[in-house]
């Protein structure tokens, strides 16, 4: 007997394991079977092992579980694979490889294997059988394999086949070439030595099987791989290179598999047409309104380069590309494939009865685009299958939508009302999706909204939510379902200030799902709406009363009026109080001020003293002079607001004056006083003292 230690890998990643089993090349009888004297068969096992200094790598702890069992084979001395079983459940044994954390070199362990062969029961006749022990479990012979452990720290090498344009390529024609190199993520500071594996093969030639990384690059130079040419037909052969090293930092490359194809077989091709176009790759989600074209279904056809004299059967599948799946499209045919045929003679199968794949309009978002994988599979002599990608265009958004009719969402100041509705653009998959609905933080004093047709009110700084669900969800009892595309109504009330101006007042939307189970599309989508707040305030400057009257007399000549403001100003407004340019006849005084010809007033928004609605009075008194002048009686003070700069209140610093009329009473009165009302002379013309007297005359005024 000859037996052999088969690893599934003779490298291995720390970290990793490998799979072994034992193999018997020939000679593999266990002994002479049922001949005359009733011998039984014999069953022998090999317990495996590792060589002292395993490095990391362990079999299982049971002895019995290293075992793996031969029982006899019928056919006494023929050669080949064997039948096993093992107590380990297989008839391979797995040994584990520990990842020890630390940078270091590769190491190698040595698998063994010790054959043995358990006691025959002899009716008679002499034993016959290699190896044979009477009555134990004594090893008859030790066979081993290395294994080598590459290091988990080290920096692993990236090997690569590409074309001459020096794009990665993954098949080869026969007498193809391709350029094989190794790299390396970073330039390191010495070289590091690959050797290519498998360096031979009857399919392949290299011109070279060991590369160099030269110090302070990252790529190696090139080696040419020719795929071996032949003339005869045969299937497409794939192999397996693989780029190991011994130097220290660096270790084995991934694998990488190229499919040699066959020259003389021909690849097959999918053709894929839609009724709008002659060829596309895609096809459309949504249904196309009456009298358009087509575009959500596909006919699917086979051809082959050139015309052969045999009909070739073709076996077509359809396979969704996660995330996409079966419920995306529907093909024609029912089951898992369908079959094409090629004529004899021709070079593609018939069109006109075409298998389809129609695209099917969901109401869910996403992916945008889905992918369906054609398969072509044939078994036909002399020719391969083929696959093509076929794209479904999703037509669904996951969005919010808002609908606020014609004319916007409008509501008054005083308590008006409007309402906008909400609901949901596509259908969300898994779970419901909760919109929570607030005013922004900087405008809740403008409005409120309600989720509940205005019977209740969300408080500032709080949220109202509305929930929507998916079609058939029963999270919640059926009467309080809301399907994601029925409209739930949002209502706005407008909260009243004191300011004049028309404000915006902005409704927030953002949506929310269960982060395990929701629709994550439907996740932090948001919207805004804002909403016009009409004013029910005037900008003015109030005066009470309106016009007043005062006298030169000392018993009337002082009045007052009273100043606020009609509204809230946004910054502090200065009113100032002034008589006509020219006119002495009155004059002004407000708090603790002088009487002058004018006098500031100060209302601010909020402080206390001199807030714009508390009123504050202006005196203003008459002006005594001695002249009899009626037509200078009136005296009107003017009231001019300005909040002047880039923080006053625009509308109070263009607001027009207001008027106090102001009527000054004149106590003078024009005329000559006399000194007396009469005199008396006599007629003597003597000029005597006794017969004169005299009087006096001045202006009244």
């Amino acid at each position: 007997m000859h037996f052999t230690v088969v690893p599934s890998a003779t490298r291995v990643v720390e970290g990793g394991s490998v799979t072994v089993g034992v193999r018997c090349d020939y000679y593999c009888n266990f002994g002479l079977g049922a001949i005359a004297g009733g011998e039984s068969y014999d069953s022998a096992y090999a317990t495996l092992g590792l060589s002292t200094g395993t490095h990391g790598a362990s079999l299982p702890a049971a002895v019995a579980d290293r075992r793996v069992l031969f029982q006899p084979r019928a056919n006494g001395y023929a050669d080949g694979a064997y039948t096993a079983t093992t107590t380990a459940g297989g008839d391979t044994i797995t040994i584990d490889v520990a990842n020890d954390g630390m940078a270091g070199s590769n190491r190698q362990v040595t698998i063994t294997a010790a054959v043995l062969q358990e006691a025959n029961h002899y009716g008679g006749g002499n034993p016959n059988s290699y190896f044979y022990r009477q009555g134990g479990d004594d090893p008859l012979v030790v066979h081993s394999a290395t294994l080598t452990i590459l290091d988990a720290d080290a920096e692993q090498l990236t090997l690569n086949i590409t074309d001459t344009n020096g794009d990665p390529v993954t098949s080869l024609t026969e007498g193809g070439t391709a350029s094989v190199s190794v790299s390396r993520a970073t330039s390191g500071s010495s070289a590091v030595s690959v050797t290519l594996a498998p360096a031979t093969s009857s399919d392949y030639m290299l011109s070279a099987t060991t590369l160099t990384i030269p110090a302070n690059m990252t790529d190696s130079a090139t080696v040419t791989f020719t795929a071996t040419s032949n003339t005869m037909a045969g299937p497409d052969k794939q192999v397996t290179l693989t780029a190991t090293t011994s130097t220290t930092g660096y270790r084995d490359s991934a694998p990488a598999t190229l499919t040699i194809l066959d020259a003389q077989t021909e690849t097959l091709s999918l053709n894929i047409a839609n009724t709008a176009v002659t060829t596309d790759d895609s096809i459309d989600e949504s249904d196309q309104d009456a009298g358009t074209p087509d575009t959500s279904t596909t006919r699917i056809s086979v051809s082959r380069p050139t015309i052969g004299t045999a009909a070739v059967t073709v076996t077509l599948s359809a396979a969704a590309v996660s995330p996409a799946t079966s419920m995306d499209f529907t093909p024609s045919w029912s089951g898992a494939t369908t079959t094409l045929t090629i004529p004899a003679n021709m070079t593609s199968s018939p069109t006109a009865t075409a298998p389809t794949i129609r695209a099917v309009d969901n109401d869910t978002d996403g992916p945008e685009t889905k992918l369906v994988t054609l398969t072509a599979a044939t078994t036909a002599s002399g020719y391969r299958g083929t696959t093509r990608t076929l794209t479904i265009n999703d037509d669904d958004m996951s969005a919010l939508t808002v609908d606020e009719g014609g004319d916007g969402t409008t509501v008054a100041e005083n308590g008006g009302t409007d309402t906008f509705d909400v609901q949901l653009a596509s259908e969300p998959r898994g779970s419901s999706v909760t919109v929570a609905v607030s005013v922004h933080n900087d405008d809740t004093g403008e409005c409120q909204v309600s989720v509940d047709g205005g019977t209740t009110y969300v408080a500032a700084g709080g949220t109202g939510t509305l929930t929507f669900l998916p079609s058939g969800s029963s999270e919640v009892p059926a009467s309080q379902r809301t399907r994601w595309d029925t409209a739930q109504t949002v209502t706005v009330r407008g909260v009243n200030d004191d300011i004049d101006a028309d404000h915006t007042c902005r409704v927030q939307l953002e949506s929310s799902t269960p982060q395990s189970l929701g629709d994550a599309l439907y996740r932090g989508l948001s919207e805004t709406v804002t909403v016009t707040v009409t004013d029910d305030d005037t900008a003015s400057v109030r005066r009470t009363p309106a016009s007043l009257t005062v006298t030169e007399a000392a018993a009337g000549r002082e009045g007052t009026f009273d100043v606020n403001l009609g509204s809230r100003p946004s910054a502090t407004v200065m009113v100032t109080a002034s008589r006509p340019a020219g006119n002495t006849q009155c004059e002004v005084k407000s708090g603790t001020d002088a009487f002058g010809a004018s006098t500031m007033l100060t209302f601010t928004p909020s402080t206390a003293a001199t807030l714009w609605s508390t009123t504050q009075t202006v005196t203003v008194r008459a002006v005594d002079d001695a002249i009899d002048d009626d037509s200078q009686g009136d005296c009107d003070i003017a009231l001019a607001p300005s909040s002047p700069g880039a923080g006053g209140d625009a509308v109070y610093h263009a607001l027009t004056d207001a008027t106090v009329d102001v009527t000054v009473t004149d106590d003078d009165d024009a005329g000559l006083t006399v000194s007396k009302t009469s005199v008396s002379t006599s007629e003597d013309t003597t000029d005597s003292a006794a017969n004169m007297d005299s009087f006096t005359v001045r202006l009244a005024t």
